[in-house]
């Protein structure tokens, strides 16, 4: 059985239950620590090495930097609200600590 997605497909693994209770059907709350170790190891192991995530994800960023997080290409988001750049400058420079990475894949603005 090959376990690694194909070089034309491209999947994200979105983090949001990282950091939060989330999501109109879950019943089971936050994932828990041991559970995102296990989530991460297997996404690389199926090929999916890119990783949505967010400063408004309560404590994804840092649940995600905890692990293996250099081996994930990682895409987050500033909260919309930010209007200057030394802000959005700021919030990079926290998101990456939290991360424990030197740089993104991609920075976003989000507005949810």
């Amino acid at each position: 059985m090959n376990n690694s997605i194909s070089s034309s497909e491209r999947y994200i693994l979105g983090t949001v239950q990282f950091g939060l209770n989330y999501g109109i059907s879950n019943d089971k709350g936050q994932t828990t620590k041991m559970e995102i170790g296990n989530i991460l190891s297997k996404s690389l192991q199926f090929g999916v090495d890119m990783l949505d995530t967010a400063s408004a994800y309560g404590e994804s960023e840092k649940s995600i930097g905890k692990h293996i997080s250099r081996s994930f290409k990682i895409i987050s988001k500033f909260p919309g609200s930010v209007k200057c750049s030394d802000d959005i400058k700021a919030s990079l420079n926290e998101s990456l600590l939290n991360l424990n990475v030197e740089s993104l894949y991609g920075y976003l603005a989000h507005d949810a």
